[in-house]
């Protein structure tokens, strides 16, 4: 591919408030699909069936607005809680949700009582934590909220155990084998992740990597038929020192151990579903935010 001649963006501070102006221009895996919503709802309905049809109160880390929307029993109360007020204010879709509320606060200190939720549910919200303390935080805190009989369940973005070189990952795009520039941006991002959770994936590097690859987006864009908008969320990442959090399987099982008991984990059919688990996990009797890190 030939050099792009295209200017480069100017930094930014905070990639969110961009990130919820273009949030129509990202898709999956970055973004649950109707494979995904499908898994969640089936969970859900399970869960209900076993509990005879009780009205759950559900907590959603984020305001993944395809998870609000999803078909829910009869009767459930759900609250979301994000961190970014632009992205409660710009992507929570308060019309559509009926019976929800949104919160802007923090997740390791949930402005909830204790065992006041039935689910705790959320997508790739992990990759947001450090780790492991990051991690294990914020699983006391949901054990702490979760109500007797209560489940979490997490879409995660992982690692494969074998890390891919990033020149691996542009000889891909290169030859047509990524299906999609949001399946690129994350194996280019757990590619240039360290060697193990703790390390993380800085955001300026994934756009610095991407800057001096020099990539003809005009080119790639006609190629490929990908949106010049979808390409260009990348842009989001330059200058932001905030790190992503890929870890493998194994390492996330490890983080959540003390607190968590596994019942599932079920992959999706889809580019990158590898990479993008949907666990099923119970509060372990006596597990509590007074777990070491």
């Amino acid at each position: 591919m030939s050099p792009s001649d295209c200017s480069p963006p100017a930094p930014r501070k905070d990639h969110w408030a961009k990130h919820a102006e273009q949030w129509q221009w990202f898709a999956s895996p970055l973004r649950p699909c109707a494979q995904d919503i499908r898994i969640f709802e089936e969970i859900v309905a399970r869960q209900s069936s076993e509990t005879g049809g009780a009205c759950p109160t559900v907590l959603l880390l984020g305001v993944t607005s395809e998870i609000a929307l999803m078909g829910w029993p009869d009767g459930r109360r759900l609250i979301a809680v994000d961190h970014s007020l632009t992205m409660l204010r710009k992507r929570w879709p308060a019309a559509e949700a009926q019976q929800a509320m949104e919160v802007c606060g923090d997740w390791l200190h949930l402005p909830l009582p204790p065992h006041s939720v039935n689910m705790v549910i959320g997508d790739g919200f992990l990759t947001l934590l450090s780790y492991p303390d990051g991690f294990r935080r914020l699983a006391g805190a949901l054990v702490d909220v979760l109500a007797p009989g209560g489940l979490l369940v997490i879409r995660c973005f992982v690692r494969p155990a074998r890390p891919e070189g990033v020149d691996a990952v542009f000889a891909d795009l290169a030859a047509g084998r990524i299906g999609s520039f949001h399946a690129f941006k994350w194996r280019l991002a757990m590619a240039l992740h360290g060697s193990t959770a703790a390390d993380g994936v800085r955001l300026a590097d994934i756009w610095q990597t991407w800057h001096e690859a020099r990539v003809d987006t005009k080119e790639l864009a006609v190629r490929f038929g990908w949106a010049a908008e979808s390409i260009g969320t990348i842009d989001n990442y330059r200058g932001i020192a905030t790190y992503y959090t890929f870890p493998t399987i194994v390492e996330v099982r490890q983080a959540l151990a003390p607190f968590f008991q596994e019942q599932a984990c079920i992959l999706p059919e889809y580019e990158l579903a590898e990479r993008c688990p949907i666990m099923v996990s119970a509060p372990k009797v006596g597990g509590s935010s007074n777990v070491a890190a």
